[in-house]
């Protein structure tokens, strides 16, 4: 079981990306194609984009749980909450690319809350989402934020 963990870590983290200050935009590059496929998928089967999209974020989460049974003290290194948190950000909408400038909008909004986590603690459902226990503590900003930046993408579309 050791070992499972050991590789769902090197995983969660990128391998070294977790240690590099670029990993967590890097890693959340890696939605665009998963979504890109979820869309493909779509195309021949609706439901199967669906299964196709909560299987991968379901499938990151068990990764991210196994991954914090490796490592007890540090969770900095773990990223790949980042690409899940990006694939909410974007679900259910259409990437198209007369809309890019929208969505290079959302996609450094979802970095800019991100990287200002320490200053949206003293918000209390910040906080609250941070410190829930393991796997929930890990992913609950970036779900939070994924959530936040999809509702501006939507509203963007609206006024478009």
């Amino acid at each position: 079981m050791d070992s499972i963990r050991e590789h769902c870590f090197t995983i969660a983290t990128a391998g070294s990306l977790g240690e590099s200050s670029l990993g967590p935009f890097l890693v959340s590059l890696g939605a665009f194609p998963l979504l890109g496929i979820q869309h493909i998928i779509s195309w021949v089967s609706p439901l199967g984009g669906h299964v196709f999209f909560f299987g991968m974020l379901l499938l990151g989460g068990i990764i991210i749980a196994l991954a914090l049974g490796a490592v007890r003290d540090d969770f900095s290194f773990i990223i790949l909450d980042r690409l899940l948190g990006m694939m909410i950000a974007f679900m259910g909408v259409s990437l198209e690319l007369a809309r890019w400038k929208l969505f290079l909008y959302a996609f450094l909004l979802f970095h800019l809350l991100n990287f200002l986590v320490p200053l949206l603690r003293s918000y209390k459902i910040v906080a609250l989402v941070e410190d829930l226990p393991a796997v929930f503590g890990v992913v609950g900003s970036d779900v939070m934020f994924g959530l936040l930046v999809n509702l501006f993408i939507r509203f963007g579309l609206f006024i478009v």
